[in-house]
């Protein structure tokens, strides 16, 4: 996870760690890799070379969502409106790191930076 907070998300220090946590997971032939961290699906372009084909990653994020959502609207609480929403991301790491992986959607992001 620190690696991934820092950015190295292409490090040669990072990819030698993913073949160690792999590695044994091909050795057993496993048809599936569930990423259990919201930080892992950064890494999902570095395991689709790591990893044959045929082996399915599962991102787990997707079911958080799919639950956060369910949870919403049984509150009644989905925003509905159709304006561009900000998203606000607090962080107490360094924000350029948090802007580094937000690069993407930067068009839409405040991030603030403050101590937990």
């Amino acid at each position: 996870v620190p690696l991934i907070e820092a950015g190295l998300l292409n490090s040669h220090e990072i990819i030698q760690l993913l073949k160690k946590y792999i590695n044994p997971m091909l050795d057993a032939r496993v048809d599936y890799i569930v990423l259990g961290c919201s930080h892992y699906p950064y890494l999902i372009p570095q395991l689709e070379k790591l990893i044959p084909p045929n082996i399915t990653i599962i991102d787990s994020g997707a079911a958080v969502a799919q639950q956060t959502k369910t949870l919403l609207e049984e509150h009644n609480l989905v925003n509905t409106g159709n304006s561009t929403p900000v998203l606000q991301f607090f962080t107490n790491a360094e924000s350029d790191t948090l802007q580094l992986l937000l690069r993407d959607h930067t068009d839409r992001i405040v991030i603030e930076e403050t101590k937990f």
